[in-house]
């Protein structure tokens, strides 16, 4: 890669302070930039929403979409904040502030908050959104707090369980990849009959996407899984059930859809009419499918 530049690689210092230093100068110049094109906001808008990390410590995000006179948008992660207390509408609510008047927004040109639907986020009194948009009303402003799309179309999609087929997908997966020798066992046979796959996948509830994912890679290895499992003394009856497997085909397919909608409903640079137009899209392909 570069053949031309080996040299201007070479003189590059990779040591452990040098590239914290590196790190920390282009965090500092990212926030300098955002200042300056937040200064031109005409109206901005906030989405935030708090997850606990590995260390059990809440993590507090929040994304920024300004527009100025030209209309040019601007998206941008404003900040990322640890929570080391308690994680009230209160606390979310003063993180959020400390944010936007540190990067010289005014509060008046705040015009949206969105937020998931927890208490601590949309409660009517004591909630972040609702004590944002009571401040910026104080401030000659107006704003309007909305519920993420994603997370509603998240929430919906919960609501197709066939908990026989997720309980019995999920149980099997645990038994072949909790146990080391079964999971390196798995691995060499699925190589042994030159399968397409290497492994199967863990289903994760936060990561609601996680589950299409593992009902298909599931699906797609149904027979070298049944094979494996009589190997082991351990068989699965389900999988010989034509109608269990014509339930675990329908979740496949339907899960597979949900993900290309909730695919299509992230990114950059998108407007509500179009999460709106691909929703009701959504709601007519239902009908067919």
């Amino acid at each position: 890669m570069c053949p031309e530049k080996v040299q201007d690689f070479n003189n590059v210092s990779l040591s452990r302070n040098t590239v914290v230093r590196r790190i920390e100068d282009l965090s500092a110049n990212l926030k300098l930039q955002l200042r300056d094109k937040a200064c031109a906001f005409e109206f901005y808008s906030i989405a935030c929403d708090e997850s606990t990390d590995a260390t059990d410590t809440a993590q507090l995000l929040i994304f920024l979409r300004g527009v100025d006179d030209n209309f040019v948008c601007t998206e941008e992660l404003l900040n990322m904040m640890s929570l080391k207390g308690t994680t009230t509408g209160k606390d979310i609510f003063e993180a959020v502030s400390e944010a936007i008047e540190k990067i010289g927004l005014k509060w008046d040109k705040l015009c949206g908050v969105t937020t998931d639907g927890a208490p601590a986020m949309r409660g009517e009194r004591k909630g972040m959104a609702s004590m944002l948009c009571e401040k910026v009303k104080h401030s000659g402003g107006e704003a309007v707090k909305m519920h993420c799309i994603i997370h509603q179309e998240a929430l919906c999609a919960k609501t197709v369980q066939l908990d026989d087929v997720m309980d019995t997908v999920v149980k099997t997966v645990n038994i072949i990849r909790a146990r080391g020798l079964y999971h390196r066992e798995f691995q060499a046979f699925l190589a042994d009959v030159d399968s397409e796959y290497g492994d199967v996948l863990y289903h994760s509830e936060v990561r609601w996407l996680s589950r299409g994912s593992v009902l298909q890679r599931f699906y797609a290895l149904r027979s070298e899984i049944d094979q494996f499992l009589k190997e082991k003394g351990r068989p699965l009856p389900e999988l010989s059930d034509p109608l269990w497997l014509a339930n675990l085909a329908f979740l496949v397919d339907l899960t597979h859809h949900l993900n290309i909608l909730n695919k299509n409903l992230q990114g950059k640079e998108q407007l509500v009419s179009h999460l709106y137009a691909h929703m009701k899209a959504f709601c007519v392909k239902l009908r067919l499918f």
